[in-house]
């Protein structure tokens, strides 16, 4: 089954409520940093970059909801990632 999606209600981005022991946001740069990082590798090796860095960023702090995070990989050019943010 294939779905497509051509406009979406709200904003899908990531979102910086997550914060750290000295209430720093993690945010969209750090996000895409990850993601920057980690393009060339598998949807679930992403996922898995992904929460560990949260994860990591945390520390010892609980998270105050729940993370949703869905991969999709499409080809493209590094160029395009870099970008990808500013859009």
């Amino acid at each position: 089954m294939a779905f497509a999606i051509t406009s979406l209600p709200t904003p899908v981005s990531p979102n910086s409520r997550t914060r750290n022991s000295n209430q720093q946001l993690f945010g969209k740069k750090r996000f895409f940093e990850v993601v920057r990082q980690n393009y060339k590798k598998s949807a679930n090796e992403i996922v898995r970059s992904c929460f560990n860095t949260l994860s990591n960023f945390r520390g010892n702090l609980l998270a105050h909801d729940d993370i949703t995070l869905v991969v999709i990989k499409r080809k493209g050019t590094l160029e395009e990632l870099e970008n990808f943010d500013n859009q």
